[in-house]
């Protein structure tokens, strides 16, 4: 970023299109936390990590989870994620190139 862009951003920066992705180790009961809320994922899966991926523009939360290094990623559970504000386009000068 160039200081010019730096001094373009806004005070309160908006909810971007784009992915916000986690990883979480599986409680006993077979959840995950994700901003202080609790998600069901397999009791099966307890000790194990998973990863979770928002995709803000869409408003859905994933959870994969690969069994080992050579293994497929499996998706587990879709969800519906509410996002009180609205989800602004990325600005084009930020774009990876």
């Amino acid at each position: 970023m160039t200081q010019r862009q730096i001094g373009q951003l806004p005070a309160v920066l908006p909810i971007t299109a784009g992915r916000i992705h986690f990883i979480r180790r599986v409680a006993p009961d077979g959840t995950v936390s994700l901003f202080n809320e609790t998600w069901p994922v397999n009791r099966r899966l307890a000790g194990r990590y998973v990863w979770a991926t928002l995709t803000t523009h869409t408003r859905r939360l994933a959870i994969w989870y690969q069994r080992s290094r050579d293994a497929e990623w499996r998706l587990l559970k879709s969800f519906s994620y509410a996002i009180p504000q609205t989800v602004a386009r990325l600005d084009p000068q930020y774009a990876r190139g």
